[in-house]
């Protein structure tokens, strides 16, 4: 049953409603209280005295703030210019005179009713995979491994749909890895968050002949404006919509962004090497993620790059490695500099220059052991975040 929610004297409204049987009567003491009981949803409307001595600007002004879609039938003469601003900001509005008739009431109260639309269905979930790659230390390849692991992807027996996204906004080299403009520019990183959607995603792709569509900024030597948390989040939102799996190359620094993308992924890439320094960093890392409130449940799974064949000499096991990271190692990416150099120098991904590199084998069995062991691991929407 659907209730009309009634603010004002009791007394000196009951003969505006007394046609009222069908819905239920719920007379409030203050605004405050009407909006912490109304629901919009289930019909609900509202009926203000504006006579009965409250301060009708303000009851106005919190109805259209807090719950413009409650239908609302306001009973009084002269109402204040700044009421009628308000009440103009609710969807479904009417006045009336204070010599109204029952009648006009419960026809307007009708009226209002069948302007109000039916509830949308909640939009689906979000069912897009989404691996982000950070380097732990400069240099230790997270940006390579991650185009390899957009590239193998896209050469399995069903391919996704990848989009590879850049969000190192200062010194991304994604783009300049695989040799395409980069699609990201001053002007459209300075857009309304609220604006973003798929058509305009589709400006800032940059479609790659492996099926590969990349989103990524130039590199700058400086930039005097960050994009701001809700473009970031807004912007992978729309691209989580879009496409099954998301690769992000994610820069090591922090931003006022960056808590909220790593607790939006399946997994986050850890991507190190097997040196103390690295260990050491990549501990403290997933230390300080792992005791942030906003970050202690997200999934980290380090992985050594450019591992060698065992030699006799100083270097630090794997067992070392486990233990100085208090953690398991995912997995490793063995050392193929020849083959990692020439991809670099020709704008392709390793296994398109060299398809039986250790590399790309190595990469395609981590991506293919992440999604299966994430499977379970899915976010609603970066949005819930903004």
């Amino acid at each position: 049953m659907s209730t009309l929610h009634v603010l004002g004297n009791p007394h000196s409204i009951e003969h505006y409603i007394e046609f009222e049987h069908e819905a239920e009567i719920l007379h409030h003491p203050s605004v405050e209280a009407l909006l912490s009981s109304s629901n919009p949803g289930a019909g609900d409307k509202c009926l203000v005295d504006a006579n009965a001595g409250s301060d009708i600007s303000h009851t106005l002004s919190s109805i259209a703030g807090l719950q413009p879609s409650l239908p609302t039938l306001v009973i009084g003469d002269r109402l204040p210019a700044d009421a009628v601003r308000s009440l103009s900001r609710i969807e479904a509005w009417d006045t009336l005179p204070a010599t109204a008739s029952p009648d006009d009431v419960q026809f307007s109260l009708e009226t209002l009713g069948a302007f109000v639309e039916p509830p949308a269905e909640a939009p689906p979930q979000n069912t897009s995979e989404c691996f982000a790659f950070v380097s732990t230390v400069g240099g230790a390849g997270a940006t390579l491994l991650a185009v390899e692991a957009a590239f193998q992807l896209r050469q399995s027996k069903s391919p996704p749909s990848v989009a590879l996204v850049d969000l190192n906004f200062v010194d991304g080299m994604v783009s300049t890895y695989l040799n395409c403009e980069p699609g990201l520019n001053r002007a459209n990183l300075s857009k309304d968050p609220s604006a973003i959607d798929p058509v305009f995603l589709k400006s800032l792709v940059t479609p790659h002949p492996y099926g590969i569509d990349v989103v990524a900024a130039p590199c700058w030597t400086s930039v005097t404006q960050m994009p701001s948390r809700e473009y970031v989040l807004c912007l992978l939102d729309i691209i989580c919509e879009q496409y099954d799996v998301v690769i992000l190359d994610l820069p090591r620094w922090p931003s006022d962004w960056s808590r909220d993308v790593m607790s939006g992924c399946d997994a986050i890439v850890l991507v190190s090497e097997l040196t103390v320094p690295a260990l050491k960093t990549s501990r403290r890392w997933m230390e300080h993620v792992a005791t942030d409130p906003k970050t202690e449940n997200v999934k980290l799974w380090p992985i050594l790059n450019r591992q060698k064949a065992s030699v006799f000499g100083t270097g630090v096991s794997h067992e070392q490695a486990n233990a100085a990271l208090n953690k398991s190692v995912f997995g490793q990416v063995r050392s193929d500099w020849s083959s990692a150099l020439a991809a670099l120098n020709l704008g392709q991904a390793v296994g398109d220059t060299k398809p039986n590199s250790v590399i790309s084998k190595d990469m395609s069995e981590i991506i293919h052991r992440l999604r299966a062991e994430t499977q379970s691991m899915r976010v609603a929407s970066y949005r819930e975040a903004a």
